[in-house]
């Protein structure tokens, strides 16, 4: 995955997760699934961005041009 996908997913994921959450709200378990998950791959997309900012990259994310 490049890093911009990455830069892109971690800000995406969190908006998708809180919708799924409303939409889960009579689901307490399917709710802190949807939580859990979604934590869990925006963390793993910001990881995924570690080498690439420590090696002197600085992924960009250009939304409109």
């Amino acid at each position: 995955m490049t890093p911009e996908v990455s830069l892109g997913l971690a800000l995406t994921l969190p908006a998708i997760g809180a919708l799924l959450v409303v939409g889960a709200t009579r689901r307490p378990n399917l709710r802190e699934t949807v939580t859990l998950g979604v934590t869990i791959l925006t963390f793993g997309c910001v990881v995924s961005l570690v080498p690439d900012v420590m090696s002197g990259g600085r992924p960009q994310l250009e939304l409109f041009e």
